[in-house]
């Protein structure tokens, strides 16, 4: 219940000042933290539909702050936990591999964005081939 009224806040947070890209932010973050509840609680619907709205609100501050470290790792991460989700599981896998290398290489990558970029790498490569 707190959770939901704190994510209430953050909402309107956002809706009042939409040029903020910094209450996105923090409402895109709010809406992984639900999601991920909901992925221990078991209710999958749920968690899918939370952390999808965390990849929608991810990527607009990513667009508006593609430069900065915050909001390509946020971006990954979003597209990483949705990747469960869906059947291009892994193409956003994929695509969150390429955004935390572009930071890797201008070593730029916090230590939780390597250890997505670890894990993420070890799936690849653990994962049959697919034939295209």
């Amino acid at each position: 219940k707190l959770y939901q009224q704190s994510l209430n806040i953050a909402d309107r947070l956002a809706q009042a000042e939409p040029d903020r890209a910094d209450y996105q932010r923090d409402l895109s973050i709010s809406y992984q933290r639900l999601g991920m509840c909901f992925v221990e609680l078991g209710r999958s619907e749920e968690a899918a539909t939370s952390l999808e709205l965390h990849l929608q609100l991810a990527i607009e501050v990513y667009q508006r702050l593609s430069g900065q470290v915050d909001a390509v790792v946020d971006l990954a991460i979003a597209l990483h936990l949705t990747a469960g989700f869906n059947d291009d599981r892994d193409e956003r896998n994929q695509q969150s591999r390429e955004l935390l290398e572009v930071l890797e290489a201008d070593q730029r990558l916090p230590g939780h964005g390597q250890a997505l970029l670890d894990n993420l790498r070890r799936d690849q490569d653990s994962s049959p081939r697919r034939e295209k």
